[in-house]
């Protein structure tokens, strides 16, 4: 299975008035949460930021999928399938 960390931050005043005011959103995600799994590279490491083992593609995808059983499932973006041009890789 692997360790992994969780981390949350409330979201700024700011934040929250640039999506809501500027950009016309809602403001429904007040919090934001972060699970990090072991074995992955940090930012802007190596070759294109890659997973560097085998199913950590599938590790990320079944915790999103606890989550949205949890919190109930949004439409996210895969960066992990199709990593940006600056090897940034995650699950958004």
């Amino acid at each position: 299975a692997g360790s992994y960390r969780v981390e949350a931050r409330l979201k700024s005043a700011a934040s929250l008035f640039e999506k809501v005011a500027l950009r016309g959103k809602r403001a429904d995600d007040l919090l934001g949460l972060r699970v990090v799994l072991d074995g992955y590279r940090e930012y802007g490491e190596a070759a294109g930021g890659l997973p560097r083992r085998a199913g950590d593609h599938s590790r990320c995808l079944a915790v999103r999928q606890v989550a949205g059983r949890l919190w109930g499932e949004v439409a996210f973006s895969d960066y992990i399938a199709s990593p940006k041009a600056n090897g940034y890789c995650s699950l958004h």
